[in-house]
């Protein structure tokens, strides 16, 4: 068919080398046997689709405060409380399969009163493949396993404000790639589950 084909093993990424020559069925010192061909390949991986998934808090049971270490949550209210306490954040149905390649990830909240101080925040998430709701007693903010990774996220003393109970300032938290990517690269981790961030602050 006067065709080479190169076929490498399932999964292999990187340089190959293969060397191949002709015979024409003739006595090698006459016609015959051709010199011999070197070919050097670089198989690259497969080109891989990029995800997005965006998500929100959805029930009272997906973010909680505590006002210490061990105190039981607080998840009822309409906002939110941090600064001077830990606060959890549950987002569930997150379409990013297992061991995927964080590029980007940001958390955006709606701040809805005045900061007197300022606030030497610290995110975390729960170091678990599947977040549970915050409404379990055995659920504390101030008491859940968290992740290696973290991002300080500071906020100025009166930078951000708004009227109580209202979506104020939008606040958009740096970088958090490497946290969520802990999470995804956990072997519970899959497709569809719920990642907790949690921000506790140095304030405490």
């Amino acid at each position: 068919s006067n065709q080479v084909v190169y076929r490498p093993a399932s999964g292999f990424v990187g340089a190959d080398t293969f060397a191949f020559y002709v015979d024409d069925g003739a006595i090698p010192a006459g016609s015959g046997e051709s010199n011999v061909a070197l070919v050097r390949v670089m198989i690259r991986p497969p080109l891989t689709k990029k995800l997005s998934s965006s998500t929100c808090i959805k029930a009272s049971e997906d973010d909680a405060y505590a006002t210490r270490q061990n105190a039981t949550n607080s998840y009822t209210q309409p906002t939110l409380l941090v600064g001077l306490n830990s606060a959890g954040m549950r987002f569930g149905g997150i379409n990013i399969p297992q061991g995927s390649k964080i590029l980007s990830a940001r958390l955006t909240v709606h701040v809805s009163m005045w900061l007197p101080q300022g606030i030497a925040g610290v995110v975390q998430a729960e170091a678990t493949g599947n977040a549970a709701g915050f409404s379990l007693n055995d659920r504390r903010v101030g008491e859940l396993p968290l992740t290696d990774a973290f991002v300080d996220w500071i906020w100025s003393p009166g930078s951000y404000y708004g009227e109580w109970n209202s979506r104020g300032t939008v606040c958009v938290s740096p970088d958090l790639c490497d946290v969520v990517q802990e999470v995804v690269d956990r072997p519970d981790w899959a497709a569809g589950n719920a990642i907790a961030l949690v921000l506790w602050s140095q304030n405490i």
